[in-house]
């Protein structure tokens, strides 16, 4: 077994004396009143500590001196849980090697907290702008495509009832009917019946025309933004999905709503709850470090937890519209109506928030089939 020189006890000793005098300071500045421990002994204890550090200064450490000093520091640290030496080391702005610079290369050095929460408030803050440009693409997409189908159905109806229509038959007889009066009817010859003929020209086919075309242009632009499906697809679902004899801007307007129908829905399923879910980890996470930073609790052992709920509160975004969906009738939570009002990206962002409530229902789910398999005859 190998042992640690003389200089190496020494200086592990001074960064615990070091860090009993950090928490001391932290309880004195803070008013922290201690845990089962009265004032005298608390005063007696500090007392001690402090003898400590000054026999190890003039090298005067007894046999027992840091056997008493580590049974001073486990009272000490009990008497101020959860509060901890590392955890006051880790929110309090320092300037030693231990620190973070601020803003990478330079201004003063940070805490660990101070640095964890930078990190992943920026994290979430690009996962917001990202979830901003697809929810203004979803919804600039949905309301294109929405009134692109409203105008093509002005148009049918504005073929079907026209505005102005003449009866079919005979026209009725005028005052300059008679075959005196017209010539025409003098030789013979009759009068054509007028047929109901659908105009193309009615205010309202052209208006809902005019409207077609205009969505199309604006679509044309909305998918010039996107860069999510690759464009060796469009030539052939254009010569697909229109006819040869079809002019170009007929092809190239039915593929632009195939592909945006495409990509609103790779939106609304996939992407959109991906970034809600990320997002409400990203809350959740940032609220537990301001928490725990100003209460003095946060420790850098758990920042690593705190990227995993990250992750977590994506594939929970996800995946709990799977299990759960906004329908009172069918859920199992308690309050089933305010569940029925969620929208499935606020439920993707309260998943995110809380991750439990995605466990929940898996495990709601696994109790019914493990129900449902005793209750089944073998």
């Amino acid at each position: 077994m190998q042992t640690q020189p003389p200089e190496a006890l020494a200086s592990d000793l001074a960064n615990s004396i070091e860090g009993a005098e950090k928490l001391i300071r932290f309880s004195a500045r803070n008013a922290v009143a201690p845990k089962d421990l009265s004032e005298a002994d608390l005063q007696a204890l500090i007392g001690r500590i402090i003898g400590v550090r000054d026999r190890l200064r003039h090298n005067a450490l007894g046999e027992t001196d840091e056997a008493d000093f580590y049974k001073d520091l486990r009272l000490l640290t009990i008497a101020f849980a959860p509060v901890s030496i590392a955890s006051v080391h880790d929110c309090v702005d320092t300037s030693d090697t231990h620190g973070k610079k601020m803003f990478w290369l330079f201004g003063g050095r940070i805490s660990r907290a101070n640095a964890a929460l930078r990190n992943l408030s920026t994290l979430t803050f690009v996962a917001l702008l990202l979830l901003l440009y697809a929810q203004i693409h979803w919804l600039v997409g949905s309301t294109l495509l929405e009134r692109g189908a409203r105008a093509e159905s002005e148009k049918v109806t504005a073929l079907k009832y026209p505005d102005e229509t003449k009866p079919t038959g005979l026209a009725s007889p005028g005052p300059d009917s008679s075959p005196s009066a017209n010539p025409d009817l003098a030789n013979g010859a009759q009068e054509q019946p007028t047929q109901v003929v659908g105009t193309a020209s009615s205010a309202r086919f052209q208006q809902a025309q005019l409207t077609g075309e205009a969505v199309h242009r604006m679509l044309e632009s909305w998918w010039r933004g996107l860069i999510l499906v690759p464009r060796f697809f469009e030539e052939p679902a254009r010569e697909a999905l229109a006819p040869k004899s079809a002019p170009n801007e007929v092809k190239g307007g039915e593929t632009r709503k195939v592909h945006a129908r495409m990509v609103i829905d790779i939106l609304q399923a996939y992407l959109l709850p991906l970034l809600y879910g990320f997002v409400g980890a990203g809350c959740y996470v940032l609220r537990q470090i301001i928490l725990e930073t100003r209460l003095r609790t946060y420790r850098s052992e758990t920042e690593m937890a705190y990227r995993v709920r990250l992750f977590l509160g994506m594939l929970a975004g996800i995946a709990i519209g799977w299990f759960l969906r906004p329908d009172a009738s069918t859920t199992a939570l308690p309050d089933a109506k305010t569940f029925a009002n969620l929208t499935p990206f606020a439920l993707a962002f309260l998943s995110g928030y809380s991750v439990e409530l995605l466990f929940s229902a898996m495990d709601r789910m696994v109790q019914a089939f493990g129900a449902t398999s005793k209750d089944s005859p073998s």
